[in-house]
């Protein structure tokens, strides 16, 4: 019986490292793309991370409130592909669930999806999100 169990674990194992192979194979992750993270006086944007493919780009991150900060979190992420001159190329904007005030949940992660892929010289820019506000250059 033991014998048994074991062999059907193995044989999830290695269909499992067998997917996720795959999977990585058509996806390349751009860690050396250039990402600037605008913070706030109140929250902290964590570096994302960058996933490109012929479809486009997939931005995700962590967005953390700062200790004692008692302001209500903002309501989502916007998401701006630029070019080498800085032009907006593409835009996306990404839902961030209500920040709890307690210490044990200051953290809440976005992810959205940028239509075009990144160019060797394009950047992304992470802010937070206002209506009738887009993010403020820091050049």
């Amino acid at each position: 019986m033991i014998e048994i169990r074991t062999t059907i674990a193995v044989i999830v194992i290695s269909f499992g490292s067998l997917s996720l192979g795959s999977c990585a194979a058509s996806l390349a992750s751009d860690g050396n793309a250039k990402v600037e993270a605008i913070s706030s006086g109140s929250f902290v944007i964590a570096r994302p991370s960058v996933i490109t493919d012929q479809g486009g780009s997939r931005v995700s991150g962590a967005v953390c409130r700062k200790p004692n900060r008692a302001v209500a979190s903002p309501p989502r992420v916007e998401i701006d592909h630029l070019s080498a001159d800085g032009v907006v190329i593409d835009q996306a904007f990404a839902y961030l669930a209500p920040l709890a005030y307690r210490s044990d949940q200051r953290c809440g992660h976005y992810s959205a999806r940028l239509p075009t892929p990144l160019g060797p010289d394009d950047s992304v820019r992470v802010c937070f999100s206002h209506v009738g506000k887009t993010c403020a250059p820091t050049k």
